[in-house]
């Protein structure tokens, strides 16, 4: 059994991505007898969820968590927006469509216990701000979460974390909350299916 874990590589002209860098921390571990199975995917629309998407049909997980380098606070995710902004990715190119995918709905929900994924990080935060989301943005992290979920269709536990940028919180914090939140992803605790909302 594992547990795939998703971060991203560096985008922009950032050195560094803490979100790679945590999932990749993870790497092999243990939790509630589940295996850890992490991955880094580029900033590039074309290619990041196909790489998640290899990884996932190489044999169902019991459950998948994303994380990305958010702002200035710990936020759980629980909607993935059919939305994509204008930024270009780490190919350069601005997306030609303002849409993840013409035939879905607006949103769709996520289907980790987010309740408990919160209450965990937040334990693990110390004085850092953490709370819960419905915009996971307008970038990769939305459309790779969107992505996901519609490929899932409920029937695996899948979230998504945005952590804080590195000028906010040391590396060693997010770890620590990425870490909390994956032990409180237990396969063994109830799905919330996801909601595909009009």
């Amino acid at each position: 059994m594992r547990i795939v874990l998703f971060g991203f590589e560096p985008f922009g002209d950032e050195p560094v991505n803490p979100s790679g860098v945590a999932v990749q921390a993870l790497h092999g571990r243990q939790f509630h007898g589940v295996r850890v199975e992490s991955v880094v995917l580029p900033v590039v629309y074309d290619a990041a969820f196909p790489l998640l998407q290899r990884v996932l049909e190489a044999g169902m997980p019991r459950a998948v968590m994303g994380v990305g380098q958010g702002k200035d606070n710990f936020r759980i995710e629980t909607l993935a927006r059919n939305h994509v902004g204008e930024r270009p990715d780490n190919g350069g190119a601005p997306r030609a469509v303002s849409v993840v995918d013409a035939n879905a709905p607006e949103h769709v929900a996520t289907s980790w216990r987010a309740d408990l994924v919160l209450r965990a990080v937040a334990a693990a935060a110390g004085t850092v701000p953490v709370g819960m989301s419905d915009n996971a943005g307008d970038f990769l992290c939305n459309h790779t979460l969107f992505r996901l979920l519609s490929f899932l269709d409920g029937q695996t536990p899948a979230g998504f974390l945005h952590v804080p940028r590195l000028s906010v919180v040391t590396q060693g914090v997010i770890n620590q909350c990425v870490e909390a939140a994956v032990s409180a992803l237990n396969p063994l605790h109830p799905t919330r299916p996801a909601q595909r909302i009009s």
